[in-house]
């Protein structure tokens, strides 16, 4: 499901302005990732959804049979990545969380190559500390 941050606010309850006026008042040294990382967390569990009237997905680290997907990125400024900042594939685990954080993975990869798509530039600013 295509998602975005004050739809997804929508969806689950959240007041998206009083979300964005909290993040305004850190320090604009630290706002862009937390702001970044905010918005990938509120809008990952509406992606994970079928439909606005489904139930939220979430992963089960007690089911061994649920694969949890997640996006591996490529940090380092290279003759490769010339930007320092690129996708290099996905994975999934059925125990474990990446460096996204058990909060970030996806029901498949299909949802979450979406996902990542639509949203590189808050993955960048997240990841790469505002960068």
């Amino acid at each position: 499901m295509k998602t975005n941050f004050e739809h997804s606010c929508a969806l689950q309850g959240y007041d998206a302005k009083a979300i964005t006026e909290a993040l305004s008042t850190l320090p604009e040294a630290i706002r862009g990732p937390i702001t970044a990382v905010t918005k990938l967390v509120v809008m990952n569990p509406v992606a994970n959804m079928e439909s606005e009237t489904d139930e939220k997905w979430a992963p089960d680290y007690d089911n061994l049979n649920q694969e949890k997907w997640c996006s591996v990125f490529d940090l380092n400024k290279d003759d490769n990545n010339p930007s320092g900042f690129r996708f290099v594939g996905s994975g999934y685990d059925r125990t474990g969380a990446g460096a996204d954080g058990a909060g970030l993975c996806f029901k498949d990869d299909e949802t979450r190559e979406e996902f990542v798509k639509d949203h590189e530039e808050l993955y960048r600013q997240w990841l790469k500390m505002g960068k």
